[in-house]
């Protein structure tokens, strides 16, 4: 039996791989910013949020796709168009490891501890241009589950014609065959299809299963240091207005019943081997 990655392990781990990423970042001069629960817990706490089990970085379009294209550090780079994953946006993980997610239909990345890389992209001003993305965006995440068994059951609309029908159920059966790496790229193409055009806002575009949340392009124009776990890291240095956005006053503490991990796996070492 393999032997259980323990939580203060798994931050250990994380923050090795943060490290990893900054210095690879400071050697090829990108930006980057903490992001999301990590970069609330290095405002709030200075440190890990007490009960949160993930590290997040963010980076704008131009930067994540340098990234991307040049890392070539100590762990794994899993982006969109890597085997078994269906993300739009990037991982480093630790191969020591693997992580298991019990009965959960997820367990299809088949990668070990990671964190998250996010990339920040320009939002059109024209409302209209995003809900087509939005449009297209939510056809593809809609073969997702079809493909992880959740929606396989076809049902019949009478309130709308037979050949509707009839092209309805084709997509069904036949769209989950479509393989992970074309529905990534198919996403993050649509999510940074104004990479190249200056919009007044930007946004995170890459969410599953939430809205974007958009903030002014200034937001994201600069940085400032913060400290994390008794490091220096950067920040957007309008990361107030950001965690304003998704989270409202990011300063309180939720209430205790919400203070737990939010994901729900477990992680072991491929190795039986303690960090």
């Amino acid at each position: 039996m393999k032997k259980e990655v323990t939580f203060e392990e798994s931050r250990r781990i994380q923050l090795d791989i943060l490290l990893d990423f900054v210095d690879f970042c400071m050697r090829n001069g990108l930006r980057y910013s903490l992001g999301e629960g990590t970069l609330i817990g290095a405002i709030r706490h200075k440190g890990f949020i007490p009960w949160d089990d993930d590290i997040d970085v963010l980076m704008l379009r131009e930067e994540y796709d340098k990234f991307v294209s040049l890392y070539d550090g100590k762990y794994r780079l899993v982006s969109p168009g890597a085997p078994h994953y269906w993300l739009p946006y990037s991982r480093l993980t630790d191969e020591r490891t693997v992580v298991k997610w019990g009965d959960n239909p997820y367990d299809i990345f088949r990668h070990g501890l990671w964190v998250t890389v996010f990339p920040i992209d320009n939002y059109p001003d024209n409302p209209n241009e995003w809900q087509e993305i939005r449009s297209k965006r939510d056809f593809w995440f809609k073969i997702i589950p079809m493909k992880l068994g959740l929606c396989r059951r076809y049902k019949y609309d009478k309130n709308v014609s037979v050949c509707k029908n009839m092209k309805k159920k084709a997509k069904r059966f036949l769209l989950p065959f479509v393989p992970y790496p074309i529905i990534c790229k198919k996403l993050e193409s649509l999510i940074s299809a104004f990479k190249n055009v200056p919009t007044k806002n930007k946004a995170l575009m890459t969410g599953v299963w939430h809205e974007p949340w958009v903030c002014p392009a200034e937001v994201f124009s600069s940085y400032v240091e913060v400290e994390f776990e008794g490091y220096k890291f950067t920040a957007f240095k309008g990361y107030d207005e950001y965690l304003r956005c998704q989270y409202g006053d990011y300063m309180q503490l939720p209430p205790i019943e919400e203070q737990i991990p939010k994901h729900d796996y477990k992680v072991y070492w491929k190795n039986h081997k303690s960090f």
